[in-house]
């Protein structure tokens, strides 16, 4: 009979077992007595006598076993006498059970006949979720850990852009320019704020590392507009600055630029009469 109930109580432990870890328990026996403190990420199956606090994944406390101090564990099936205090998410108390302190517990479950001397409280944390941070510090200031890997995917996404449209066999339009096309390379050479911009889309090229003309006219639309706080009316604004000087975005073919009419913005030195 004696062995039937352990039977019982092993199989009892591996169908609530939920850590995906091995189901097959650590047994301390009858007439075993332990002084001392246990920790384990598994299942504890007591059949003994044990003085300490215990820490594992789940815990049961056969018939003849018996615990004087703090319990924590995810799962406690009670069927011999706690003596302390215990901390966990669901609680199995048996007819055969004596619980004497207090029990912290998500859920309960209490059958006729327990003996219980002590309050039963419910708490509103598991304890999976009480492991977790509730926040980051970062540069001095608390973020919750969902912001911080948004931002840092943000972060890294800004980083690798540059190699989205990588293409070995890109040749730099400057490079393709003969002697005589010297008014293609200075308009290209030109800085962007010779467009004359507004300050939005200014700083939206700075931070694409934007310098000249020749390096927005190679840009396309879809690079544009996968700029950082790039919006519709800045993209929009940019075509309408770069028409105005018989340019357009995606230019990568020389004869396109040698067949435009290029107006150049810059200011000439007036001649004094």
């Amino acid at each position: 009979m004696k062995n039937f109930k352990r039977i019982l109580s092993v199989k009892f432990a591996r169908k609530f077992n939920r850590s995906g870890k091995s189901d097959v328990p650590s047994i301390i026996s009858e007439g075993t007595k332990i002084k001392g403190n246990i920790n384990s990420d598994g299942i504890i199956h007591i059949d003994g006598n044990i003085e300490g606090d215990i820490k594992c994944e789940e815990l049961i406390i056969g018939v003849k076993g018996s615990v004087k101090g703090s319990i924590t564990a995810i799962n406690l099936h009670l069927y011999g006498v706690l003596t302390g205090k215990a901390t966990i998410d669901s609680l199995f108390v048996a007819k055969t059970a004596k619980l004497v302190g207090d029990a912290t517990h998500i859920s309960i479950a209490i059958e006729p006949g327990a003996y219980i001397d002590g309050h039963c409280i419910r708490a509103t944390t598991p304890l999976a979720a009480e492991n977790k941070p509730d926040l980051f510090l970062v540069d001095g200031k608390k973020v919750r850990p969902e912001d911080a890997l948004a931002e840092a995917a943000k972060i890294a996404k800004d980083h690798f852009a540059v190699f989205i449209n990588f293409d070995e066999n890109h040749v730099n339009i400057e490079d393709e320019l003969e002697d005589g096309d010297d008014y293609i390379r200075k308009i290209l050479g030109t800085p962007v704020e010779e467009l004359e911009l507004s300050v939005r889309s200014s700083n939206c090229l700075k931070n694409a590392n934007i310098k000249t003309i020749g390096e927005l006219t190679r840009k396309t639309e879809d690079d544009i507009a996968r700029t950082r706080n790039f919006g519709k009316k800045s993209l929009q604004e940019i075509k309408d600055k770069l028409h105005e000087w018989n340019l357009s975005l995606g230019i990568t073919d020389l004869n396109v630029l040698k067949n435009a009419r290029i107006e150049t913005k810059t200011k000439e030195p007036e001649n004094e009469a």
